[in-house]
């Protein structure tokens, strides 16, 4: 999977919860995915024109992904999402 295509899209998604989340929150989650982070993803790659059994797949593997990052890469991405919003 190209996730380079898809990285400014979650920067987006991320850019959306830091209206109804702290940024706390929103790293811990990304580190835990749960029932919000996995919907977020989904909406994601689903509005990249991913269905079926290629959508489950790259959602599988996004959510490894999350969990396989650092706090440290986490943070840079939530960082990059509140410039992005900021720049808004």
């Amino acid at each position: 999977m190209e996730w380079a295509v898809i990285i400014p899209l979650v920067i987006e998604a991320i850019m959306a919860c830091l209206e109804n989340r702290d940024r706390t929150e929103i790293i811990e989650g990304l580190a835990n995915p749960g029932p919000r982070e996995t919907l977020a993803l989904w909406r994601v790659l689903r509005s990249q024109g991913f269905r079926g059994r290629k959508l489950y797949a790259a959602l599988r593997e996004g959510l490894q992904a999350m969990q396989s990052a650092t706090r440290s890469e986490l943070t840079s991405l939530v960082d990059a999402a509140e410039e992005a919003r900021a720049a808004q």
